[in-house]
């Protein structure tokens, strides 16, 4: 009797070892083939699309202003691109002048910056204004680029 049990314990003992090892078999199966792999190319591809969609996203600006010899108002920045892969051209800005109490007195928009700016990139601009005698600061953003 005794052999007969050992022998009923051994074969539950299998098929339950073997059913678990099925369905795990199963499930890695199911898993992976609804997980589709992209290739690098593929990946880097959808990146720089979103990238170039939206270059505000991606493109900051900080500046500062001074008054030169003759009276102009001077502003000079950066203008930095943190996209991964994407490159954007001729930026345009806007400048809002403000008085001491950050009143709106006029906005500006320049001619663009056209200059290119790669991914992780910073570049130096210079512009000259004839910004209201009643000027105390400025706002500068960025309207718009050209994604290549």
């Amino acid at each position: 009797m005794k052999p007969l049990i050992y022998q009923i314990t051994f074969l539950l003992t299998c098929f339950t070892i073997f059913g678990f090892i099925g369905c795990q078999n199963n499930i890695k199966d199911s898993n992976s083939s609804n997980v589709s792999e992209k290739s690098p190319t593929v990946l880097r591809k959808e990146l720089v699309d979103i990238e170039k969609k939206n270059p505000l996203k991606y493109l900051t600006v900080k500046a500062t202003w001074k008054k030169n010899l003759i009276g102009e108002t001077v502003i000079q920045g950066t203008i930095t691109n943190n996209a991964t892969l994407a490159n954007f051209k001729d930026v345009q800005l806007q400048i809002t002048w403000l008085t001491q109490t950050n009143t709106e007195l006029s906005s500006e928009t320049p001619p663009p910056i056209y200059d290119y700016f790669r991914p992780n990139e910073s570049r130096p601009f210079k512009k000259k204004f004839n910004a209201p005698s009643a000027m105390a600061g400025f706002e500068i953003v960025i309207l718009s680029a050209t994604p290549m």
